[in-house]
């Protein structure tokens, strides 16, 4: 669908990964997010609004006929069979969108996959894949202060991803979200520098 070079970087939950993306950004790259991909088809007037609210069911629609994703993502940790349920919606329409907007911009392309690692099968072949690691406290303390969940609440929501040893497995590039600003931000353009290499590569 595109002959653009595609790279993936992918993390757990409150790892840091939309702090890299952004410094990736900030340095020149091309970034797309999956999360904003899923938002642009699910919100009223998306492709996929309909059938991913019927899904949801009623209980997590806003009174704007939106979607609540907050008690939605809250209610997924524990509901396995409605999650497989929406990622059989979601990820083909996802795959082609990123695809299809990987395709209008100048590489490298980054695409930003939380739940790459817990793909199957693999929704890309990428050049390369970033991981961005940082400790399970690490994430439960920032999912505390960004949306308030208790220690039970976070450590759920780190159960139902891809434990730290599988993404690690995945990484072709490290980087660690618990790194102060600066430090990332120049992991981030070394990234791209060595993006830009491998998609100029014959």
């Amino acid at each position: 669908m595109t002959g653009v070079p595609l790279f993936v970087l992918t993390g757990g939950i409150a790892s840091g990964k939309s702090t890299v993306a952004r410094a990736y950004a900030a340095a020149g790259g091309a970034v797309i997010e999956a999360d904003e991909v899923v938002r642009d088809l699910t919100r009223p007037g998306g492709a996929l609004h309909a059938a991913f609210t019927a899904l949801a069911g009623p209980a997590f629609r806003t009174p704007e006929g939106d979607v609540d994703r907050g008690a939605l993502r809250r209610a997924l940790f524990a509901n396995v069979a409605l999650r497989r349920r929406l990622e059989t919606l979601l990820h083909p329409a996802v795959r082609a969108e990123i695809l299809r907007r990987a395709s209008l911009l100048a590489p490298p392309v980054l695409a930003v996959i939380p739940l790459y690692a817990e793909l199957e099968p693999r929704p890309f072949a990428p050049a390369r894949v970033v991981v961005v690691d940082c400790p399970e406290a690490v994430q439960v303390a920032r999912l505390h202060r960004r949306d308030g969940y208790d220690e039970a609440t976070a450590r759920r929501a780190l159960s139902c991803q891809a434990s730290r040893p599988t993404r690690l497995a995945l990484a072709d590039d490290l980087v660690f979200g618990d790194a102060p600003a600066n430090e990332v931000a120049r992991t981030a353009a070394h990234l791209l520098a060595r993006h830009r290499r491998t998609a100029a590569a014959p």
